[in-house]
């Protein structure tokens, strides 16, 4: 049984743009700075939805190649046939659920960055178009204006904290996310070698197995609400594994 991916937060809708460059591209003149802030935020959300799907899909197909492998060999029984089924729905249902959390979490530092980038940029600047603020003398006065200026957005004394997109809280996130995600290649290569190695194991280590993906991906899901209090840790438990009091 194939995991189906949720859709997309705030909506489905078609492939949007990929990179700056093509964001970019896309604005309209009357665009404002601050609207390509959040366009800039919501693009890199898709962005992680998008990878999260491909990478449920990718799991999806190893697991069921496995399974087909399994099948036309014909050589267990029919009741360790069942159990193949169901502990690979199993492994599929909850790694799934780990790597939609971690999505989740990575989507909610995507929109606190925006809003911290938001919150420091000077209200004279949020109005101004694209074009107007990427053509602002650095350093000058709001309504100064140069022809060769590349930057988007001006240093001023209201900016003193540092630039509106690089703050201490956005390197800290930044290192938390890249270590989210070396976690997540981690656990990844665990999931293909256990899909592997399901058709080949006795029962008992089958469960073996099982059980420590089911330990390992707790931690995970954990790990992901570790900073967000009760009600997340709440959450956390209800969308934690199941299959725990079942039989081998």
């Amino acid at each position: 049984m194939a995991v189906a991916a949720p859709p997309p937060r705030g909506g489905g809708g078609g492939h949007g743009p990929d990179t700056l460059e093509d964001l970019l591209t896309s604005l309209n003149r009357p665009s404002t700075l601050s609207e390509l802030i959040e366009r800039i935020g919501l693009m890199e959300q898709e962005r992680i939805t998008r990878t999260i799907e491909a990478e449920i899909q990718r799991i999806n197909g190893v697991v069921e190649k496995h399974q087909w492998a399994a099948r036309a060999r014909e050589t267990t029984q029919a009741h360790q046939d069942e159990l193949l089924e169901i502990t690979a729905d199993e492994l599929r249902t909850e790694i799934s659920q780990v790597l939609y959390l971690r999505g989740e979490r990575a989507r909610q530092e995507v929109e606190a960055l925006t809003l911290a980038a938001l919150r420091q940029l000077p209200p004279d600047y949020r109005s101004l178009s694209v074009h107007d603020a990427f053509r602002l003398v650095p350093g000058g006065h709001q309504s100064a204006k140069a022809e060769a200026s590349s930057l988007p957005i001006p240093a001023t004394s209201s900016q003193k904290g540092g630039q509106v997109l690089r703050t201490e809280l956005q390197e800290r996130q930044e290192k938390q996310m890249l270590a989210r995600m070396q976690e997540m290649d981690s656990m990844r290569e665990q999931l293909a070698s256990a899909a592997a190695q399901l058709e080949r194991l006795p029962t008992d280590e089958r469960r073996k197995l099982y059980d420590q993906l089911k330990s390992r991906s707790e931690r995970v899901v954990g790990s992901c609400f570790s900073d967000l209090g009760a009600p997340a840790a709440a959450a956390a438990q209800q969308v934690a594994p199941v299959g725990s009091s079942g039989g081998a």
